[in-house]
Parts: structure tokens; sequence; C-alpha cells
């Protein structure tokens, strides 16, 4: 069997029952099309990361669930297909994880809730800048420390700079 993940985004607005009852539809799929579900995550309300439009109204916040499962290409068409039918989704994508993954090794259903928190994205840039070290601004040097050195030895002082080299114009125009 394959391993794939279905993210799907719904309405913010649902109430829980109908999320409850979504789930359960989908996992009868997954079931019913020799799949077997191995965790249902739902991330709960967050912001997205631009507005999406839906049915005439344009949503800033959504509901996110992740479904977990094995099973083959079909079981995934006939997943699709069912997300395509609710209403209240409005976006849905499925990656496939791995190949022949054994499914003795996904014991029960685990069911999780993540916490509920909106997360603005100014507050995740005022969270990654306040753990950034603090950068001393670079030092100014006039010339090289080599330089200094050679020219005040030699002259006894600070080096005047040295006269540009003469180019081919310079003497073309002698000639």
């Amino acid at each position: 069997m394959t391993k794939y993940e279905t993210l799907f985004l719904c309405k913010p607005d649902l109430p829980e029952d109908s999320i409850q009852v979504m789930v359960s539809r989908l996992s009868e799929q997954v079931s019913s099309n020799q799949g077997k579900l191995a965790v249902v995550d739902m991330w709960g309300h967050r912001r997205l990361g631009y507005p999406v439009s839906y049915r005439g109204t344009q949503y800033q916040k959504g509901f996110y669930i992740l479904l977990t499962y094995l099973g083959s290409g079909r079981t995934v068409t006939e997943v699709e297909r069912t997300i395509g039918l609710l209403e209240d989704v409005m976006r849905f994508q499925t990656v496939k994880l791995e190949d022949q993954v054994d499914p003795a090794s996904i014991a029960e259903v685990t069911h999780t809730r993540q916490k509920d928190e909106i997360i603005a994205p100014e507050e995740v840039f005022e969270e990654e800048e306040s753990g950034r070290e603090e950068v001393p601004p670079p030092r100014e040097r006039t010339a090289p420390p080599e330089a200094e050195s050679q020219s005040a030895g030699e002259a006894g002082g600070p080096a005047e700079p040295a006269a540009p080299a003469p180019s081919d114009k310079d003497q073309e125009d002698e000639a």
C-alpha cells in the first residue's frame, strides 16, 4: 500500500459537529476503498496567506484538516471526489508520502487536535527578528593595514595617494 496525505481547507464558520461529520464521511471512503486511515490531524483555524474567494465570499481565515492514510490510487480518487462534493471545503491537496508501506505498522487511527490559534504574519516576523543575534556594524577603514604600515615606514608619515596610471587615450592625445 502507498501512504498519502490529504490536506483540506474548510470554511472557518463551520460548527464542530459538521466538521466531525465531514471527517467521518472521508474515513468511511478510505475504508470502503481498501484503504486504512492512519491520522486525522485537525489544525484548526488559521489565517490564510492570501484571501481565498469561494462562492462569492472572500475568506481571510480557514479551518485546516490533515488526513494521513494508506491506500491505492483508487482510494485517493474516491477521497478527492468526495471532498469535491462537500460544499464547505474550499481547497484540498493530496501528496504521496511513501511506497510499499506495511498496513500492520499502522496500529489504530490517531486523532489529534492542535491548539486553535490565529497567527498574524507580523507576529511571525517579530519572533524571527527577536531570535536573531545582534550583529555589530562593520568597522570603517580608510586603507588596508599593510598599506598603512609600508607607507608610514618608508616616508615617515602618512602616504600620499598614487597618481593614476596613464591610459591608452592619454598616449593617443600626446601623439
